[in-house]
């Protein structure tokens, strides 16, 4: 395993019983064994590691669309990701700081998306097309708040059917 790979186990290990304010480099290089000089070699801060660590989930989940998996097929992906990190996720979310994962999480998927559309031949999206998609990932990110902070009772399937209906009709036929 590298450096970045356990400091990245590391601080998702700490996020399971701390809030990312409650978390400092310090606590991460001493759990990890790994010295702040290779911390800060990797990573600018927690809030960068934060994203690498986001950016690891979203390597199986949402950028196996750029591969040929069907949007279904990434939320199904997603979803099965963020239920097993559910602890450390849930307080990765609850930062109120700037940098946290709540934007860095909306601009990777938008990305994402965005990229998936130049793949199905639609090279420059307009600006109408440019806010459905934020318009849409914004109630995709409440949507999966919303399953973190539930007790799972309904199933993956079900919550992906809701993201799946509500899709921008506009856009459906290069997602859906």
């Amino acid at each position: 395993m590298n450096a970045k790979q356990l400091l990245s186990e590391t601080l998702e290990e700490l996020l399971i019983s701390k809030s990312v304010e409650d978390i400092y480099v310090s606590d991460i290089v001493k759990k990890s064994g790994v010295s702040r000089t290779t911390f800060y070699r990797h990573f600018l801060d927690k809030y960068d590691l934060l994203s690498y660590m986001y950016d690891e989930i979203c390597k199986d989940t949402w950028d196996t669309m750029l591969e040929g998996n069907t949007y279904r097929e990434a939320l199904e992906l997603f979803y099965k990701a963020i239920t097993n990190k559910k602890p450390s996720l849930l307080n990765a979310l609850d930062s109120s700081d700037n940098n946290s994962l709540d934007s860095h999480a909306l601009k990777k998927a938008y990305s994402t998306l965005i990229e998936f559309l130049k793949l199905k031949g639609f090279d420059n999206p307009d600006e109408k097309t440019r806010n459905l998609l934020k318009v849409y990932l914004n109630g995709v990110h409440v949507h999966s708040r919303n399953y973190l902070n539930s007790n799972n009772s309904e199933s993956i399937e079900s919550h992906i059917e809701i993201l799946i209906k509500s899709f921008p009709s506009e856009l459906s036929k290069y997602f859906i």
